[in-house]
């Protein structure tokens, strides 16, 4: 969507949809950006590749990149998309990323054991080694 002389968004649809994921060409238009979407392995036209990783996807996006010619992307995460959104500006693929209605798979064994059923305990939040230092 969006003229080739507009700023470049790539979207990360989340699970079960794809680049499909509708939004009226007017919106698009008047955010004043090209939306680009791409289906993931095994979604959408997209065959089924088990074994892919993050970087996988951002290889396949940096060659999508190149091959565009374009020119500072942005990307913008919906739901289960956002890791994949993440992993293209761990990668410095993009030069920012939205992350809309973020999840993940947080039952996955990985994760599973930090969930507390009770909610939050009181006191500040983590610091996480990912998570950006800011002011206190």
């Amino acid at each position: 969507m969006g003229t080739s002389g507009r700023h470049p968004v790539l979207l990360c649809p989340g699970a079960a949809t794809s680049r499909w994921l509708a939004f009226g060409g007017h919106v698009v238009d008047a955010a004043g950006v090209r939306l680009i979407s791409v289906d993931r392995t095994g979604l959408g036209a997209s065959d089924p590749a088990p074994g892919r990783t993050l970087t996988s996807w951002a290889i396949d996006i940096r060659h999508l990149i190149q091959e565009r010619a374009l020119r500072s992307p942005s990307a913008v995460g919906f739901s289960q998309g956002a890791p994949f959104a993440l992993g293209l500006a761990a990668h410095s693929l993009v030069n920012a990323v939205a992350v809309v209605s973020g999840s993940d798979e947080l039952a996955h064994p990985s994760f599973a054991h930090s969930l507390n059923p009770q909610g939050p305990s009181p006191g500040p939040p983590e610091k996480h080694k990912w998570a950006p230092a800011g002011p206190t």
